[in-house]
């Protein structure tokens, strides 16, 4: 159920709909983004693939047309058919896809594995992601299945949902134990950067908050952020005045 109400509209109200959403994030921001408990046990992340690649190795130029490459081609041709086909008011009536008995053994099994290592194994720092997995690897095998015009959910469909699913909880994993985002440390090279372009390479500790960049706006953000670098004497703090050191503008 969609419902919204703004002052100089009427409000405007729908059923029966799904949200499909891609959200790109900056990794400086992944950090105070997932690390938020409320938004982790209210579900809201978790129900979140998250994708994160690998850093690409140096690449060199080769000419590539997406009209020649047959795996283009045929997921084009793929999306002109679905879009082409009638679409429901209601999409509860739509026809519910169930399981083959084997894709139905992939999932049961996966659901005990997730049950087990979320609640005592190694995903226990990720517990609300892991819980809700079967719950995402049912929706995946579901778009799977119904992308390839099929009304039941097979095996093949479900092992390709559960591999999505484990590198999802492999890359939220990783994020929330810190692994590739640091905040603090983004934090602090965030500041002494933009202190380090200010033309009189200070500023009054008390001004940070209205005139840093944004992720930089919060009292506690500003001196955890302060305090590293003055540990690693990147600034200095004098009279309620931060100094950027090390910088010489020619």
């Amino acid at each position: 159920h969609l419902s919204v109400a703004r002052a100089s509209s009427d409000r405007v109200e729908r059923y029966g709909v799904r949200l499909s959403a891609h959200l790109m994030i900056q990794p400086s921001a992944v950090g105070d983004a997932v690390t938020n408990e409320a938004l982790q046990n209210q579900g809201l992340w978790p129900r979140w693939l998250l994708a994160w690649p690998e850093t690409l190795e140096p690449r060199t130029y080769k000419p590539w047309s997406p009209s020649q490459n047959p795996h283009v081609q045929a997921y084009w041709q793929r999306c002109d058919e679905l879009l082409d086909a009638p679409v429901l008011e209601n999409i509860n009536n739509a026809p519910a896809l169930d399981y083959t008995p084997q894709a139905k053994g992939e999932l049961i099994k996966f659901f005990e594995g997730m049950e087990r290592e979320a609640r005592k194994g190694v995903l226990k720092n990720i517990r609300p992601f892991a819980l809700r997995a079967t719950e995402m690897a049912s929706r995946i095998a579901a778009v799977l299945s119904a992308w390839g015009g099929l009304n039941v959910v097979g095996t093949e469909e479900m092992e390709g949902a559960l591999s999505l699913t484990a590198y999802s909880l492999a890359n939220w994993q990783t994020v929330v134990s810190g692994q590739r985002v640091d905040t603090q440390s983004s934090r602090a090279i965030e500041l002494y950067t933009w202190l380090a372009k200010r033309p009189s390479l200070s500023i009054p500790k008390r001004d940070i908050p209205r005139l840093a960049p944004q992720a930089l706006r919060s009292a506690s953000t500003r001196d955890a952020a302060i305090d590293l670098l003055e540990s690693h004497g990147f600034v200095t703090v004098l009279d309620g005045v931060v100094y950027a050191l090390g910088v010489k503008h020619e």
